[in-house]
């Protein structure tokens, strides 16, 4: 694993130290613009605007077309107390050079890896992180202006682990017409359908999986507690994730479009039987769970008939060849 290309020397920490943290805190702090005067409404968000440093963690695969915008929408943060971490899970373009070009230097990290996926990528930047928050951002993908100044709000509520919000669906230029994500963008109108959810949410979650990745923000103590990215659940790696946590913390979430997912061909969740492959694996690991056979439960059932149902979009996919 390569780390820090030649316009940054490599880096030689296992973990970030508490005293980095605050220095970063204090640079970040001489270098950020004033925030906006929404986001001074209240002296107690003044304050955690001030403290709280968010990290964004971002996987990048050959993304050299979409990532510089990714990174100008982090940039026009109405939240600037942010950094933003790149892992490239073994690139073959010129991913490398777009951010490179962005010379910003110690707010921006960029790590490289032999390609292992999503999951891994997203592991190796979050061992880098030095913020309070993560927030997740695919490099193909693109936030609001205000996302973070409105998400973080929520986390004054210290029962909230995860913060997610609505998402909206735009198509790239050069994905033929007629090729879309049915699951990301049902509905008519392009509205998601998805039932968005607050509070204790592991069974609803269980029932569909509600919270788009590109919008989650998330507490650094939860996360530790919860874990990492789990591999051999791709691409569904996310979604197990949050059930992970949900089962452990509340969510909450902004009812506004505060992200926006990019549809184009050569995304992972365009590989249909590998997104049901994924799926079957995750529920199957959730269903021979010891807490789930000691005892019959609605959530047993659930996950059964998760499972199940699966298999069979997992057969048809492959029977037609999506």
């Amino acid at each position: 694993m390569e780390l820090g290309p030649a316009w940054g020397e490599p880096i030689q920490r296992p973990e970030i130290s508490d005293i980095l943290r605050s220095r970063f805190r204090v640079l970040q702090a001489m270098s950020c613009s004033k925030p906006s005067r929404h986001a001074l409404a209240t002296s107690q968000h003044r304050s955690r605007k001030m403290s709280s440093l968010v990290s964004v963690i971002m996987p990048a695969y050959n993304s050299s077309r979409y990532i510089g915008e990714a990174i100008e929408s982090v940039l026009n943060q109405t939240y600037c107390h942010t950094e933003i971490i790149v892992a490239d899970d073994g690139s073959t373009d010129s991913t490398r050079e777009v951010v490179a070009a962005f010379n910003l230097g110690s707010r921006l990290q960029y790590l490289y890896q032999q390609n292992e996926g999503p999951a891994a990528a997203r592991n190796l930047a979050i061992r880098y992180a030095a913020g309070d928050f993560f927030a997740f951002l695919d490099s193909d993908d693109l936030w609001a202006p205000r996302k973070l100044e409105k998400q973080l709000q929520l986390f004054q509520n210290r029962k909230v682990g995860l913060v997610y919000s609505n998402i909206d669906c735009f198509q790239d230029g050069e994905t033929p017409a007629g090729w879309m994500d049915p699951e990301a963008c049902a509905g008519e109108d392009g509205e998601p359908t998805s039932p968005m959810r607050r509070g204790r949410a592991y069974e609803a979650l269980l029932r569909q999986n509600f919270v788009p990745t590109s919008t989650v923000v998330v507490r650094k103590d939860v996360l530790d507690q919860a874990g990492r990215f789990q591999n051999e659940f791709s691409p569904n790696e996310d979604y197990e994730l949050w059930l992970r946590i949900a089962k452990l913390h509340e969510l909450d979430f902004i009812d506004e479009k505060l992200a926006k997912y990019r549809i184009h061909r050569n995304q992972i969740s365009g590989n249909k039987r590998r997104v049901y492959r994924g799926l079957c694996l995750l529920y199957r690991s959730l269903l021979f769970d010891r807490k789930y056979l000691e005892r019959q439960s609605p959530e047993k059932l659930l996950i059964a008939r998760n499972y199940f149902l699966n298999v069979l979009k997992r057969t048809y996919a492959s029977i037609v060849g999506m």
